[in-house]
C-alpha cells in the first residue's frame, strides 16, 4: 500500500506502508531519517520553465478576472462604491499571491493524482479557522510556509475534486512553526522618529518605507527638500481583532474550469480580516491620520501593511499621487499581474525596460551602488572566492522567474559540483554566503553548506559590502541586485546559472548570449571551473580587457542610470515632483 504524504508533518508518514511525498518540503522534518528508506517524491510542476511561462500567462489574465469581481464583492460588502485601483491598492499583492498558491497547490494534487491512487489519505485533524488571518502580513510572514496552513489548503483541495478516496483524521501534534518575522525596530530610531515628529512636515511628499539611501544623503534631501525620512510608526497602530464571522462565500467568478470553480468557492475564506471583518474599524482609524501630502513616495510599504494600503488608497480616491519605487535592480524586471504599475501613478525602476508604459521612470540606484569603479591591479583586490546564494521558500507562493519551492534543490547540486571541483588554493580561499542570516532556510541550504565544507568557510560577515572587500573573484547564482552591486565595485564577477530553472526572455537572448560568450555566465559547473583555473592568478587580466569593459558598460547602461551626481538627481526629481514637473 501507498501512504501520501502532503506536508512536513510527521504524523501523516507512515512506516510500514511505501511514503508517496507531494514535494521535497515533505523531508523537512526533524526525524525524516525514520522514514528515508521507503519512499517517493513526485516531480514538482514547476521544475519545468515552459510550464511556469505558460501557467505565468494563464494566472496574470486570471488575477485581473478575479480582481474585477473582487472589487465588486468587496463594494457590496461594504456597501461602497470604490474604484478598481482603490481595490487593487489594498488587495492586490495579497490576490496576486493568493491565486499563485492556490493553483500550485492545486497542480501539485493533479500531478500526484495523474499516476497514484489511495484507498485512504491522513489528514490532520487541525481546526479549519486556523486558515484565517488578521492581516497582509500575517498571512505573509506566518501562515503561508506553515506546514499546518498549507496541510489545511490540501485537504480542501482534495475534498473540491471529490476523489472516490477516505480520508483518515490524525491528531495533529502540537508544534511551533517557524515564522518570518521583520527585525526589532532599534530603540535610536524609534527616539529619533519622535524628534524627526517635531520638525514641520513637507506638506507635498511623504516618504514611507523608502529608504534607499545613506544617512547622510538622507540629511542633504531634507536640507535641499524639506522632505522627512521617518519611520511614521503612526501607520502601524494597535488593530482590534475581530471575530472570524464569515462563512464560505462564493466570489460570483464567471469560471470557466474546475480550479477557477474552487477558486471561487474558497478564496473569500482565506481572506484577511483587515479587508472584511476589521476594515470599517482600519479605515475609521485611517481618518485620524494627520498627513495630507500630495505625493505617497513608498518602495515596500504597498506589499503588507494594510493600514497604510488603505490609507494610501483613500489618498488616491481624493486625487492623491503615487510613486512606487522598486526595491532592487536586475536586468529583467518580473511584472508579473504589473501591479505596481497598476497603482502607482509613477513606478521608478534602476533599469530600462521595453515594457515600460508611460508612467514609469528610470533613476539612479540607491547608495549601494557607487560610480563604477576599474581596478588597475591585483594588489586592490581581496584574496577571497566569494560565492553567492539566494533565498528560496519552502513553499510557492508567486510564480517567476528563477528557482521556485524545491527547484532550488537542482540549484543547490549544481553549486555543489562547482565547489566539488575546486583545486587546493580555490577551496581554501571560499567563502559562502547563502543570505539567509536574517530570513528563514528551510530547505537548509547552509546546513548542506556546513557538511560539505565545515562551520569555518560559511560568511559571518554582517555586511555583504564587506565580503565584497575581501574578494577577489565573486560567483553569483543569479543576475539580481547584488550582481549589479558587485559589478559596480570593480571586482571580477561570475554567474552560474541553471539553464532549466531561469526563463530568458525573448528580448534579452542576445545580451545574454554575449555573457556567455565572453565567459560572465556560465550554465556548465566543470566549464566554470575550467574558467576560473584560467584567471585565478590574475583575474583582472580577464575582466578588464576592452571586451569585457565593453560589456560591463552595456550592462551597467541597462540596469543602472547612472549620473555625475546621483544625489542631485534624486534631489532634482523631488524638487520637480513638489512642482508637480515631473518629466518622463
Amino acid at each position: 500500500m501507498s501512504n501520501l504524504v502532503l506536508t512536513g508533518n510527521s504524523e501523516t508518514f507512515s512506516k510500514s506502508d511505501k511514503n508517496i511525498l507531494a514535494g521535497s518540503w515533505c523531508k523537512q522534518i526533524q526525524n525524516f531519517e525514520e522514514f528515508s528508506k521507503n519512499y517517493i517524491t513526485i516531480n514538482y510542476h514547476w521544475e519545468n520553465i515552459a510550464k511556469v511561462q505558460k501557467d505565468k500567462n494563464y494566472l496574470t489574465a486570471l488575477y485581473d478576472k478575479t480582481l474585477t469581481r473582487f472589487s465588486d464583492f468587496l463594494n457590496n460588502f461594504h456597501g461602497t462604491n470604490n474604484s478598481k485601483r482603490y481595490w487593487e491598492i489594498i488587495i492586490g499583492y495579497w490576490l496576486a499571491n493568493s491565486i499563485c498558491t492556490l493553483y500550485d497547490r492545486w497542480e501539485v494534487i493533479r500531478c500526484i493524482f495523474e499516476n497514484e491512487n489511495f484507498e485512504h489519505i491522513k489528514i490532520l485533524n487541525i481546526d479549519e479557522n486556523n486558515l484565517s488571518v488578521n492581516s497582509s502580513e500575517e498571512f505573509f510572514r506566518e501562515k503561508i510556509q506553515s506546514h499546518h496552513w498549507n496541510h489545511l489548503i490540501f485537504f480542501n483541495i482534495l475534498k473540491h475534486i471529490n476523489l472516490n478516496t477516505k480520508f483518515e483524521f490524525v491528531k495533529a501534534e502540537k508544534r511551533i512553526e517557524k515564522k518570518s518575522t521583520p527585525r526589532k525596530k532599534n530603540n535610536f530610531y524609534r527616539i529619533l522618529d519622535k524628534f524627526l515628529n517635531l520638525i514641520p512636515e513637507n506638506k507635498k511628499i511623504l516618504l514611507y518605507q523608502s529608504n534607499f539611501v545613506s544617512n547622510l544623503d538622507k540629511i542633504k534631501i531634507f536640507m535641499n527638500t524639506g522632505i522627512i525620512f521617518r519611520q511614521y510608526p503612526e501607520f502601524s497602530p494597535d488593530i482590534t481583532q475581530e471575530k472570524f464571522v464569515r462563512k464560505k462565500m462564493n466570489l460570483g467568478l464567471n469560471s470557466e474550469n474546475n480550479f477557477e470553480n474552487f477558486l471561487d468557492k474558497f478564496i473569500t475564506f482565506i481572506m484577511p480580516k483587515s479587508f472584511l471583518e476589521s476594515f470599517n474599524d482600519l479605515k475609521t482609524k485611517v481618518n485620524f491620520i494627520k498627513h495630507d501630502p500630495n505625493t505617497i513616495f513608498t518602495a515596500y510599504g504597498h506589499f503588507y501593511n494594510d493600514f497604510f494600503k488603505i490609507w494610501m488608497a483613500e489618498k488616491m480616491e481624493k486625487g492623491k499621487k503615487i510613486i512606487i519605487l522598486t526595491h532592487g535592480g536586475q536586468v529583467e524586471i518580473d511584472q508579473t499581474f504589473n501591479i505596481q504599475n497598476n497603482i502607482a501613478d509613477k513606478s521608478i525602476y534602476w533599469t530600462r525596460d521595453k515594457s515600460f508604459s508611460g508612467n514609469t521612470k528610470q533613476m539612479p540606484p540607491n547608495f549601494l551602488l557607487k560610480n563604477k569603479k576599474f581596478l588597475k591591479t591585483n594588489k586592490n583586490l581581496g584574496d577571497k572566492l566569494l560565492f553567492l546564494t539566494y533565498e528560496v521558500e519552502l513553499y510557492a507562493h508567486r510564480i517567476q522567474d528563477g528557482p521556485l519551492s524545491c527547484s532550488v534543490l537542482k540549484s543547490y547540486r549544481t553549486w555543489e559540483k562547482f565547489i566539488e571541483n575546486l583545486n587546493e588554493k580555490q577551496l581554501e580561499k571560499l567563502r559562502v554566503r547563502t543570505g539567509y542570516g536574517l530570513f528563514r532556510d528551510d530547505w537548509q541550504i547552509e546546513n548542506k553548506f556546513i557538511s560539505l565544507l565545515g562551520f569555518k568557510k560559511i560568511s559571518r560577515t554582517r555586511k555583504i559590502s564587506q565580503d565584497f572587500k575581501n574578494s577577489k573573484i565573486i560567483i553569483h547564482t543569479s543576475m539580481q541586485t547584488t550582481f549589479l552591486e558587485a559589478m559596480k565595485t570593480g571586482i571580477p564577477s561570475i554567474i552560474l546559472l541553471n539553464k532549466d530553472l531561469w526563463n530568458i526572455s525573448r528580448e534579452m537572448k542576445i545580451f545574454y548570449q554575449k555573457m556567455k560568450l565572453n565567459n560572465i555566465i556560465f550554465t556548465d559547473p566543470q566549464l566554470l571551473n575550467k574558467h576560473l583555473n584560467n584567471i585565478w592568478d590574475n583575474p583582472l587580466k580577464w575582466w578588464n580587457n576592452k571586451t569585457i569593459i565593453n560589456l560591463r558598460e552595456e550592462y551597467s547602461n541597462l540596469c543602472s542610470l547612472e549620473k555625475k551626481d546621483n544625489l542631485k538627481y534624486w534631489i532634482n526629481f523631488f524638487k520637480k515632483e513638489q512642482l508637480n514637473e515631473i518629466r518622463n
